[in-house]
C-alpha cells in the first residue's frame, strides 16, 4: 500500500476526531490532585496530619508517604496560584480504579 498526502490528511482528521480515552489507572498523584480540597479540608479544619492522610490513603491501596503528599499538595497549590506546572517526581505508581 502506497502511502499518499491524501492518506496523511484523512488519518489527520481521524485521529482528531477520537474520543478522549478514560484513564484505566492514575498514579498517586494524580489521586491527591482529584483530592486535595478534601485532604486541606481535614488537615486545617478536622485535626488530621499529613501522616494521618498518608496512613489512610495506603489502607485503600494508595502508598504514598506524607512527605511526598505534603510535596504533591504545595505543588498543586503553586500550579493553582502561578497557573503552570510545577515539576513533577519522577516516580510513577498507578493506582488501579477497577474494584
Amino acid at each position: 500500500m502506497k502511502i499518499t498526502p491524501d492518506t496523511v490528511e484523512k488519518l489527520r482528521s481521524e485521529l482528531a476526531g477520537l474520543p478522549p480515552k478514560p484513564k484505566a489507572t492514575l498514579t498517586a498523584r494524580d489521586v491527591v490532585v482529584a483530592l486535595a480540597p478534601d485532604i486541606r479540608a481535614q488537615i486545617t479544619g478536622g485535626g488530621y496530619s499529613l501522616k494521618d492522610i498518608s496512613e489512610e490513603l495506603h489502607k485503600r491501596g494508595i502508598k504514598i508517604s506524607a512527605s511526598t503528599l505534603g510535596s504533591y499538595l504545595r505543588a498543586i497549590a503553586a500550579e493553582q496560584k502561578f497557573g503552570k506546572p510545577a515539576s513533577r517526581a519522577r516516580t510513577k505508581r498507578s493506582v488501579s480504579t477497577e474494584s
